[in-house]
């Protein structure tokens, strides 16, 4: 058969080419000639869908860009460039529906999913219905909708009935989700994935109509494919899935995890069966291709093409996802993130007080116990034992080293240090960048006890000196042996902004916040050294999570969890403390955090318990934050309404 005649427009991309990425897929690759076309689709649907829906989604979703290409180009290798266009836009689409449905829970999720659906159904008239987002998405792909009719009405309409039918009025209604083999899973997943629709696409791609009579015939060539294109998939998300199981609790539905608990294997084994399954079915598909070729010789071209360019999807859609930043890296979107998270500010050991002959770093130079020195490191060189000290001129470390030497609390970090010790280095560095800027923001005049950063050294420099020990942190980031730290560091510093902002909003808006709202802030703003820490240590420890979470998944969920507790318990205590106690009166001042102007938890408490008590407090904080030390009524009221309480 001359291949001539097969391949329109796309070409082949070198096996040793493929080679070089993590791809292990044994089917052909090709890609779309007109990577341009896709790339503008993408761009068109990420812009469109950011002034239609203005959910921030645009700007943090991961779609399908890529370093090798776009998945449009690689999905429909034989569309024509019209077709091409409307295609990834379709796709990318249903990337951004689906990043969204996730993270609703079931009941919203499967609400908007049906409400699409009758939308795009012609003989339901319906409604819509403002609490959702389906009236807006629909406006959008009803658009695309008519440029496809206008290439080519039959398949279009037949491609977007199927998108009804074959993915939106099916997908995410399963009752139960834990299945007892593979093929009880692939039954489900058919159309959780959408493989109907993702047919009908790829029809109107390459201008096939299939009848009932091809179906037939090609049955034998298209199981094997349709499980490949699915478990590719699913091979390839499934750390991410994972990650996103353990921190948000959501549900995962994925191949390797079915094998895992059918099979009782770790996730590396489960992740080598699904490896060894996604070749066979390759194979099987190969086979079954040359088998019917043998058995019908006078098989029509645009049917031979067909069943061609269904194994060039799988093969393209295999290289495309095996670098894909939508799998790779993990761009978790605030919105579960901050949901449980709050774990204390963790503090500086006591080997790191200030000390002229400790060995500690100052703020511009990183090293560890070991006298592990960080230097310019090439990305890829994770494993270097190089002890050179980093070359750059040494700076007036005053104010970092002022921030090193403040009192911290407790001592976990001990039993952390047994575990790596450069997160545990990093940690210190990070607590004197958060330690320096925040009582700069909110202009404190102390820090436990002890005269801010900012009052000693001006805010210029405070800043200064914070801003450059993040770098320094991002410096240390890179030398973990997993580079996916980088998005740790970065995801958790965007939660401690977060939470500070919300802080600050109440103190100079003299805001009383709810309870909820209050403990989401700790969530965000206490919370993130404590998680960052625990996130390091397990995104060292290897897709498992390490603590035995490969062999018990839910047990990484349950550490987010008691690190939330904790992190709760310090900052509730540290409040109560902060108003009662007197060795913390001698530490940090009487009533601290009230000469601040804070807002501490002992008086949002009282303040959503007893309306009455609400105005006269904030008067009186008002007044406190405007002449520290003048007033003792605060601490009056508190223990009038305490005994109540």
């Amino acid at each position: 058969m001359s291949m001539e005649n097969i391949w329109r427009y796309s070409q082949p991309i070198d096996p040793e080419t493929v080679r070089q990425t993590p791809s292990f897929t044994t089917l052909p690759v090709r890609v779309n000639t007109r990577q341009d076309v896709a790339n503008a689709a993408t761009t068109r649907a990420l812009r469109e869908w950011d002034a239609a829906l203005q959910d921030g989604m645009a700007a943090r979703a991961l779609v399908s860009f890529s370093d090798l290409g776009n998945l449009g180009a690689f999905a429909y290798p034989e569309a024509e460039p019209e077709k091409l266009h409307i295609l990834t836009y379709l796709t990318d689409m249903g990337m951004l529906h689906d990043d969204g449905y996730e993270a609703m829970d079931m009941d919203t999720a499967r609400t908007e999913h049906r409400e699409l659906g009758l939308l795009f159904d012609p003989n339901k008239p319906h409604q819509p219905s403002f609490n959702t987002r389906a009236p807006r998405i629909k406006k959008l792909v009803s658009q695309i909708l008519l440029e496809a009719t206008a290439i080519d009405r039959a398949l279009a309409m037949y491609m977007f009935d199927m998108y009804n039918k074959g993915w939106l009025a099916v997908a995410g209604e399963a009752k139960e989700w834990h299945f007892n083999s593979v093929e009880e899973y692939q039954a489900y997943r058919r159309n959780d994935f959408g493989a109907t629709a993702l047919w009908a696409m790829t029809e109107f791609a390459v201008g096939i109509r299939l009848s009932d009579a091809d179906r037939k015939l090609i049955k034998t060539v298209m199981e094997p494919i349709e499980k490949a294109v699915i478990w590719t998939n699913d091979y390839w998300s499934f750390d991410r899935e994972y990650y996103e199981a353990s921190v948000n609790g959501s549900r995962l539905v994925n191949l390797v995890e079915v094998i895992r608990r059918c099979e009782n294997l770790s996730i590396d084994d489960a992740k080598a069966r699904a490896r060894e399954l996604l070749i066979d079915t390759e194979q099987t598909y190969i086979r079954n291709k040359e088998e019917l070729y043998a058995n019908n010789p006078s098989m029509s071209l645009e049917l031979k093409r067909w069943v061609e360019v269904v194994g060039a999807i799988v093969g393209g859609t295999h290289y495309w996802a095996s670098s894909a930043p939508r799998h790779r890296t993990w761009a978790h979107e605030e919105r579960n993130m901050t949901k449980s998270a709050d774990e204390l500010m963790l503090e500086i050991p006591e080997e790191h007080a200030s000390s002229e002959e400790s060995t500690t770093p100052d703020c511009f130079s990183v090293s560890s116990s070991s006298s592990q020195q960080t230097r310019e490191t090439d990305p890829s060189d994770y494993e270097s034992s190089s002890n050179q000290p980093l070359d750059v001129p040494k700076a007036d470390n005053g104010p970092g080293s002022k921030q090193f030497s403040q009192p911290q609390r407790g001592g976990i970090e001990q039993n952390c240090e047994k575990q790596m010790e450069s997160p545990q280095l990093f940690r210190g560095l990070l607590i004197t960048f958060v330690g320096c800027l925040p009582k700069g923001f909110d202009c404190s005049p102390k820090r436990r006890g002890q005269p801010a950063t900012h009052v000693l050294f001006g805010h210029s420099q405070a800043i200064n000196s914070a801003n450059y020990m993040f770098i320094q942190a991002v410096r240390a980031t890179r030398s973990f042996h997993n580079p996916e730290a980088m998005d740790i560091l970065l995801e958790e510093l965007e939660n401690l902004y977060l939470g500070q902002s919300w802080d600050l909003q109440w103190k100079y808006n003299l805001t009383c916040p709810s309870i909820d709202d209050y403990t989401n802030m700790i969530d965000n703003k206490t919370g993130g050294m404590f998680r960052l820490l625990l996130r390091l240590l397990q995104n060292e420890a290897g897709p498992g999570g390490g603590y035995g979470c490969d062999q018990a998944p839910g047990l990484s969920l349950l550490l987010d969890r008691l690190t939330t507790q904790f992190g709760r318990f310090f900052q509730i205590r540290d409040d109560y403390m902060n108003l009662r106690n007197s060795s913390y009166a001698q530490q940090k001042g009487c009533c601290e955090d009230l000469d601040e102007g804070k807002f501490s938890y002992p008086i949002v408490y009282c303040a959503a318990k007893y309306p009455d008590f609400k105005s006269p407090m904030t008067e009186n904080i008002s007044i406190k934050y405007a002449q520290p030390g003048l007033f003792s009524t605060i601490p009056d009221f508190w223990q009038m309404y305490g005994k109540r309480v």
